[in-house]
Order: C-alpha cells, then structure tokens, then sequence
C-alpha cells in the first residue's frame, strides 16, 4: 500500500486532466497511488485517465454510473483510499514537482500536525500567472472567466513549494 493516496474527483475534466495528470506524474515523492474519481463525466475524462492508468500503474480509475453530487464524489474518493496519508487534487489544478515530497516532510517533522499546504499562486487557463495574490484558504474567491457569458469559475490554482 502506498503511504499517499491522492484523490482526484472529476466531473467533465477533459480540458485540464492532462496538465493535472502530467503534474502528478512529475512528482519526486513516488509513493503515491492517486485515485480518479470520474462523477458520470460526458466527455473524454475516461480515455484521458485510462490511457495514463494503463501506462502508470500509480493510478487508476473509477467511474461513478451516475452523477452523486460533488461532495459525494469527494467522499467516494476518500473512501476508496487505504494510505496513511491522503490528498485531494482538482482537476483544473497544477502542482510544483515537489510538492508532495515537502508535504510529507513537513508531516513527517510534526507527528502532531494534521494537515499540510503550500503557498499557492492563481494562474489563467493558460497556466500564466493572474498576478494577483491568493485568496485566503479554504475560501477561494470565485470570478468569472468570460467566453460563454455566463460561467463563474474559481481561478486555477498552481500550488508551489
């Protein structure tokens, strides 16, 4: 069993789970299984993961027949999870190749600790920084990124180090 089980709940993730998936891949902390939790997506989220799953025996995935809700999802993907330790990546999000090495560490030098995070720096759908500072956690302040006049969307976040 890994001592790091990383939970990814999607839904319809096929513009950013390649970034995402790539960023996990890249990590120097390798002892990780990270779980996809697909909540009924229509789009290519299946073939994105399994393609990664098939090459990468760190991950796999499982798809929800039905759609259960985002915080059900959530659960789900914690509750599939045996490690010691565990973390819940969005889909939309980037993340430092050491990200999780430091985390552990950061555990790791206090038993007593609960939880870890890194500082973060919002980033467009392109991966260019916004330029403005992180909303305080675990709030992030929702704007709206334009194009189809009415999606509301929280800025991607790239977590650093």
């Amino acid at each position: 069993m890994p001592r790091l089980g990383i939970g990814l709940p999607v839904h319809n993730g096929e513009r950013y789970l390649p970034a995402v998936l790539d960023c996990l891949r890249r990590q120097t902390y390798t002892d990780f299984e990270v779980t996809v939790c697909d909540n009924a997506s229509t789009d290519a989220t299946a073939a994105i993961v399994r393609a990664v799953a098939a090459e990468d025996p760190r991950f796999r995935y499982v798809r929800n027949e039905t759609n259960i809700g985002a915080p059900g999802n959530f659960n789900r993907v914690f509750a599939l999870s045996g490690a010691e330790l565990h973390a819940w990546v969005a889909a939309d999000d980037e993340y430092d190749p050491a990200y999780f090495q430091r985390c552990v560490e950061l555990l790791d030098q206090r038993p007593d600790a609960i939880g870890a995070f890194t500082k973060v720096r919002l980033i467009d759908e392109h991966g260019a920084p916004l330029g403005v500072p992180a909303p305080p956690m675990p709030c992030p302040k929702y704007h709206h990124k334009g194009g189809d006049g009415d999606s509301w969307k929280r800025p991607r976040v790239a977590n650093r180090c």
